[in-house]
């Protein structure tokens, strides 16, 4: 077979199938039971059939009975890797709900941290939730037509997708790779064996986890709002050490943000029982906000000021712009609001 294929006698009787268009329903399928969201935001459980048009699909079951104690180890961990973050949180929370609905989140959640704070475990636990609906890519994605052009077969289908370390390269941050990829643009790709290119798009929740900041060179005052509105900037707070050093000499070490190492935390976050608390955490969080709320979680932390100027502030250090004064806002939203002073050559 494989010489056939070599000497081309079989390739000339492939045929690649035509794309029927997709009647996307919002709504995922679990292994023993589906959910539908509706269009006034309700969210119901239906019976599980084609007629449903669900193309979202986790294999884990959401109804299955959870233990106790993977419940409450699992708000432990959340409790302490968002420690003083739980704005960030839900907006975690918000961005998920929106993927799951087949809706694209157009900012891209960075996590500055130096390392060992719970972000990669954190992401541990979402890739064993989802499984094939997640993705890990390399940031080095955006220096380089061809290597989205190698990544973006396998990435397109996932709702969530993960970006870890921050690329060592000399090599100037392609802005506009970086906006095609928050703002699900077509990006010209190939699935494997297929024979055309096609615009493919990554719709859902795009992160990534840095031990220092990305590089944005080229960007004026002018082009910088187009990064600012794709881009969402948090730092955990959290410190984890070795529970030997705090059992006696910190005994309230929590109060200040600093917890024991679990080395055993990896593999209870991807078990079953914790899986399934997650789900149901997860499903819990979408009976309470509806698709508005959850785009208004993300605004109010990343544009309206929820994140003390963080973003905006970050992003003007890494675009090389100098800090913008906050003084004389009377608004934090002023920052997404403010228009840039035409010049004389707008007006011709």
């Amino acid at each position: 077979l494989q010489k056939a294929l070599l000497e081309e006698k079989i390739i000339a009787f492939v045929v690649e199938w035509c794309e029927t268009p997709h009647r996307k329903n919002a709504g995922v399928a679990y292994k023993d039971t589906c959910i539908l969201y509706d269009e006034n935001d309700a969210i119901r459980n239906v019976t599980r059939s084609p007629v449903n048009n669900i193309y979202i699909r986790v294999q884990h079951p959401l109804m299955d009975p959870v233990l106790e104690v993977a419940q409450e180890g699992l708000q432990v961990f959340i409790r302490s890797t968002f420690w003083c973050n739980v704005k960030v949180y839900m907006c975690f929370q918000s961005a998920l709900a929106l993927a799951k609905r087949g809706e694209n989140v157009d900012r891209c959640f960075i996590g500055i941290s130096p390392g060992g704070v719970g972000q990669s475990l954190f992401s541990a636990h979402l890739h064993a939730m989802f499984g094939h609906l997640h993705a890990y890519f390399d940031p080095n994605i955006w220096f380089q037509d061809d290597e989205i052009r190698k990544q973006i077969e396998n990435l397109e289908g996932c709702i969530v997708l993960t970006g870890q370390e921050a690329p060592e390269s000399s090599r100037k941050l392609r802005e506009d790779l970086y906006k095609k990829t928050m703002s699900a643009d077509g990006i010209a790709g190939r699935k494997p064996y297929g024979f055309t290119t096609r615009m493919l798009e990554l719709v859902g929740f795009k992160m990534i986890e840095v031990n220092r900041m990305l590089k944005f060179s080229g960007i004026s005052e002018k082009s910088f709002p187009s990064i600012l509105r794709r881009s969402f900037i948090w730092k955990p707070k959290a410190r984890f050490v070795d529970s030997c050093v705090l059992a006696d000499r910190y005994p309230d070490h929590e109060e200040d943000g600093i917890f024991a190492k679990d080395p055993a935390l990896k593999r209870k976050l991807t078990s079953g029982p914790y899986i399934a608390a997650g789900l149901k955490s997860q499903h819990g969080f979408e009976v309470r906000n509806s698709r508005q709320m959850c785009l208004n979680h993300i605004e109010h932390y990343a544009a309206l000021g929820g994140d003390n100027g963080l973003t905006e502030d970050t992003l003007r250090e890494a675009c090389n712009l100098k800090p913008r004064d906050h003084t004389q806002e009377t608004n934090p939203e002023e920052a997404q609001m403010a228009a840039i002073k035409p010049t004389q050559d707008d007006f011709g």
